[in-house]
């Protein structure tokens, strides 16, 4: 298995960020030295159709020297950038974070990765951006390769801080002392954070325990997640990550009410029971958009559940109006088969387009199949062409077909026999049949052509 300096962890809809990136990189190992260039790995262009995904996402995580996430919306929604990360710090492989749009980083990936310099997608295009980027992380792969991901957390002289404060964080330190299970949560999360201290994760986790064992809740929460994450450097234990996880959430914390719910579905530290994963969901699911969602595909697939389509999509519909773009597809998908509920191609365009504008490729494409048939929708072939070519480009397989036969039929855009052998191609490559029947077809047609 080869080794790459980076790997680019990204969502599908950020794909054009991403690849403008390989784009900078790949200019740079053209006029670079020998020992001097960076080797990267990106999905879309380093695995064949034919590869078993996980075991090749693994094997290079493995042996890669960074990971670089693109961290926005979409990332924080998909389960691949999840496990990319979870799996690159439980194998303490440093991370190096660039928020490319304006969406708060979620609770679990900021505890995980920290504060992170802020950038826009406007900025990150730029050629100046980028090639900051890959200053910075050139710095960091030669830093890596002679020091361990643990010396990253370390801190030579952590006691000195003590001898560092003053003011009002001084006699937050003092009531800690004195036993204050209030203070010693606060004070951890100053130290954490570095916000008017020099900042220690240790420490932090220290102080911590300190407040969880005495019954504050967000730091039994805040203890799951230094076992979850491996923070610090420390081995990851899942087992351990439930037990605090599970005593927060006992303790009403709702983001561990959630957890729990997320750990029971995935088996994570504990034995996998989707009726408890029920259970906890619809506790968190009061003010918790995702657990909603959740439960919404435990009902439509009778997980820890008799299936009722019609909790689902009262699931999916409360999620979808809070903005969840997973929600607004999958209610989207109800409506548009007609599973369980009353076919509604109306509804159907209405929550495509929402998940579609949220980046959801998915709806994009099926927005393209609306357009094209008149399904809900004014007809309108443009729009489908347009719809076809945005999800292909963001990597959709069914989406090239559909573009391929497009530009052959001259559906929406001029007739193109070239573009349609190319899409046809392309989506042939990802495992499409249908496409890669179409492309043999007509490239021995056109051979035959030649011929006489």
């Amino acid at each position: 298995m080869a080794i790459y300096d980076i790997f680019i962890s990204f969502a599908t809809e950020d794909i054009q960020v991403a690849e403008n990136i390989c784009s900078l990189l790949t200019e740079y190992n053209q006029s670079a030295a020998e020992h001097d260039k960076v080797s990267y790995f990106i999905y879309t262009q380093s695995i064949s159709c034919t590869e078993d995904f996980v075991k090749k996402i693994t094997g290079v995580l493995s042996n890669v020297k960074i990971v670089l996430f693109l961290a926005s919306r979409s990332s924080y929604q998909s389960k691949w950038c999840r496990r990319e990360i979870f799996y690159a710090s439980d194998k303490n492989i440093p991370i190096s974070t660039y928020i490319i749009d304006d969406e708060p980083m979620n609770e679990e990936y900021a505890f995980l990765l920290g504060s992170q310099k802020r950038h826009n997608k406007k900025d990150i295009n730029s050629a100046e951006m980028l090639s900051e980027m890959l200053t910075g992380l050139k710095g960091k792969i030669v830093t890596i390769s002679s020091s361990s991901h643990k010396d990253l957390y370390a801190s030579k002289n952590d006691n000195d801080i003590y001898n560092e404060l003053n003011g009002s964080i001084e006699v937050l330190y003092k009531k800690a002392l004195s036993g204050d299970a209030k203070a010693q949560l606060e004070f951890a999360k100053h130290l954490y954070t570095g916000k008017g201290i020099r900042r220690s994760y240790t420490l932090a986790k220290e102080w911590f325990r300190k407040a969880a064992i005495s019954e504050q809740a967000e730091a039994e929460y805040c203890m799951s997640l230094y076992a979850r994450y491996g923070v610090a450097g420390e081995i990851v234990d899942f087992n351990e990550a439930f037990i605090w996880c599970r005593k927060a959430a006992d303790h009403g914390f709702e983001d561990a009410i959630y957890q729990t719910g997320m750990d029971y579905y995935n088996g994570l530290g504990v034995e996998q029971n989707y009726e408890q994963a029920v259970k906890w969901w619809e506790k968190a699911s009061v003010n918790n958009v995702a657990a909603k969602y959740n439960l919404g595909v435990c009902y439509e697939k009778g997980l820890g559940t008799p299936i009722d389509y019609k909790k689902a999509e009262e699931c999916y519909l409360i999620s979808a109006n809070q903005g969840d773009a997973d929600a607004q597809e999958n209610l989207a998908i109800m409506y548009n088969t007609g599973k369980g509920v009353s076919q509604n191609n109306k509804r159907a365009f209405k929550y495509f387009l929402l998940a579609a504008k949220q980046g959801k490729v998915g709806s994009i494409y099926n927005l393209g199949v609306l357009y094209q048939n008149g399904y809900g929708v004014q007809k309108d072939i443009k729009k489908a062409f347009e719809c076809y070519k945005k999800s292909a480009s963001m990597g959709l397989p069914s989406a090239n077909y559909n573009l391929a036969n497009c530009y052959l039929l001259g559906v929406g855009v001029k007739a193109d026999i070239t573009k349609a052998l190319f899409h046809y191609e392309k989506a042939a490559k990802k495992g499409h049949k249908k496409a890669e029947f179409n492309y043999q077809s007509i490239s021995e047609s056109l051979r035959q052509d030649k011929q006489v």
